[in-house]
């Protein structure tokens, strides 16, 4: 049921084991057939960058495209974590 925590191992509440993004930048091919090559190339979709949210495209900007990209390409070892309090307080966003 949904909201509740999934106890056979899945560590989301939704029972979805989200993959790290430390070092994504160097970590492609994309997507799970590993159809795209490059970060740049995944947020060009806009299928993919639309899905999710009624359609609505929240980065329909290039700037802002580059932006994400960066972003995610410095994300590394060194990168901080986000506090656990974060977390919990997020997870309301997640749920349906």
């Amino acid at each position: 049921m949904a909201g509740q925590v999934n106890t056979d191992g899945a560590n989301g509440v939704l029972g979805i084991n989200i993959p790290s993004l430390v070092s994504i930048g160097a970590s492609g091919p994309y997507f799970h057939s590993g159809a795209v090559q490059s970060l740049d190339a995944v947020l060009e979709n806009v299928t993919h960058r639309s899905l999710g949210n009624g359609g609505t495209d929240t980065l329909s900007n290039a700037g802002d495209r580059v932006k994400v990209v960066k972003f995610l390409k410095s994300i590394d070892l060194t990168t901080p974590t986000f506090p656990e309090q974060t977390m919990n307080q997020a997870k309301t966003l997640c749920l349906p």
